[in-house]
């Protein structure tokens, strides 16, 4: 029998995926804009990779391109046409890395500062409450509505009430109304740091000013805290195991609640929470598909492209249709990848034993993994002998050398064949999902693309009104690695006769 050394093929899969993930696909973890330089990750969430990614990724910034603001409140309802189909791609082996297509940090536009009162001393304008219309019975965040205008009946009029107040509303999804609460801190306590930081507020020419984008971040990790726990034990129910009429009964109520969520700042959590399993993302469209934001954008996209479900990759697809694709083509397009380039090379190996070398050039690096085998030992290598059973002794271990050498060369035939078919096996998946990419493209918001890398990036580059750089030429790096042997054989030394 074979000794192998462990698994060849993913042990070069893995190696060709690092290659394909940071060169061909465009360095998609860490937010590679195609259109220029990649951007630097600030704290990372993966996607969402913007927040998430079932709590592993990640999340990187928005790309060079910017994936415009999101709205912070929700927008009427949208309703999409029925779903058309999109081609079958089945689940992809790096699913994972769709966790990176999302943006974690988009903030509002700034807002209309006005000419006097709050704007001019650098304050948020007043934003509406959340209403029963937002939050219906179902939402998360219905029972601490009921419960607000008594908590706020309750609370005392001095810096400490308010704020706790505030803190309370934070705690429990009322975004709008704890902001209301930290400008009433800052009347009282116009230095509170606390509330400050909350409001987006930071020193702009020696005065204090609103930054937007950073008030929003600090609602969107109160939201993402929040919407973690909640959807989090939703998830848990949802899962609990019994097929008795209570159980069943609990599930659709879970799902009812999941569905009724009306916070766009949910959405990230919604993925982080529910993205990991097929069976949860024709729910996730059906919630992020109502909600008017970059975000949700991205989602969809995500989705559109990766999903496993059949179903959920059509109605996302759909409910991308209509939207800005500034939000979620650049994106898309640094998910296409080149295929990957190769041939075998006979070389020499260590020792000067026979070996051959794959190499696979990669847009960005390129990479040799030389393959080796063992030889049968010379004819003369045992000790020298008188004995009258040398011959037959000698026979018997050329036969057996013999053998091993040939269990050998076809263990190293295979390893290297096992090698090359796992690059072809990336590329048909970097063909499927460049495939798949421009059909989502098309179909959403025209871009009459194909395939071709360089024509998405290209095209990619003139929506968002950028000069298009093509992948840079000249020298790159060869990361070169040594493969185990997939078999080693053991010889015999062979007597030699005095």
């Amino acid at each position: 029998m074979m000794k192998r050394s462990g698994g060849l093929a993913r042990f070069v899969m893995s190696h060709v995926m690092a290659l394909a993930i940071f060169g061909a696909v465009g360095f998609v973890l860490f937010r590679f804009s195609p259109l220029g330089d990649p951007v630097p990750m600030p704290e990372a969430v993966v996607e969402p990779a913007a927040s998430t990614g079932a709590s592993g990724p990640a999340r990187p910034t928005a790309l060079t391109g910017r994936v415009g603001p999101e709205a912070p409140e929700p927008s009427p309802s949208r309703s999409a046409p029925e779903p058309q189909g999109v081609a079958d791609v089945g689940p992809s082996p790096d699913g994972p890395m769709l966790v990176a297509l999302l943006d974690a940090t988009s903030g509002d536009d700034a807002a209309d500062s006005g000419e006097d009162g709050a704007a001019r001393e650098g304050r948020p304008p007043e934003d509406d409450e959340e209403t029963e219309a937002e939050i219906g019975p179902l939402d998360p965040r219905a029972e601490a509505l009921a419960d607000y205008d008594r908590k706020r009946a309750e609370a005392g009029d001095g810096r400490d009430d308010r704020a706790g107040l505030a803190s309370w509303c934070d705690a429990n999804g009322l975004w709008t109304r704890a902001e209301s609460h930290w400008r009433e801190v800052l009347d009282r306590s116009p230095i509170d740091r606390v509330a400050r930081g909350r409001l987006g507020y930071r020193l702009v020419g020696g005065e204090w000013a609103v930054d937007p984008a950073q008030a929003e971040g600090a609602a969107q990790r109160k939201a993402d805290l929040f919407w973690g726990k909640a959807l989090g034990r939703l998830h848990s129910r949802m899962h609990r195991g019994g097929s008795t009429p209570g159980a069943v009964r609990d599930r659709a109520e879970v799902e009812s609640r999941i569905e009724a969520v009306g916070d766009p700042r949910s959405a990230p959590a919604l993925w982080e929470v529910f993205a990991g399993h097929a069976a949860h993302h024709a729910m996730i469209v059906r919630v992020v598909g109502r909600f008017e934001s970059a975000r949700a954008s991205q989602i969809l996209a995500a989705l559109a492209v990766y999903s496993a479900d059949e179903k959920a990759r059509a109605a996302a697809l759909d409910g991308l249709r209509g939207r800005d694709p500034k939000d979620f083509a650049a994106p898309l397009v640094s998910l296409m990848g080149m295929p990957l380039d190769y041939e075998v090379r006979e070389v020499p190996g260590p020792g000067r034993r026979p070996a051959r070398m794959l190499f696979v050039q990669g847009e960005r690096a390129d990479y040799a993994y030389v393959f080796f085998r063992h030889e049968a030992p010379d004819a003369f290598s045992g000790p020298i002998t008188a004995s009258i059973r040398v011959l037959p002794e000698r026979q018997a271990a050329r036969r057996y050398n013999e053998q091993q050498a040939a269990i050998a060369r076809a263990a190293f035939d295979r390893q290297v064949e096992q090698a090359t078919q796992a690059v072809e096996g990336l590329n048909r998946q970097i063909r499927l999902r460049n495939e798949q990419v421009a059909l989502v493209l098309n179909s959403a918001c025209g871009a009459g693309i194909g395939p071709d890398v360089g024509d998405a990036r290209r095209w990619a580059a003139s929506l968002l009104g950028e000069p298009f750089s093509p992948s840079a030429v000249g020298p790159k790096p060869t990361i070169s690695q040594v493969v185990p042997p997939l078999y080693a054989p053991s010889f015999l030394p062979v007597p030699v006769p005095t």
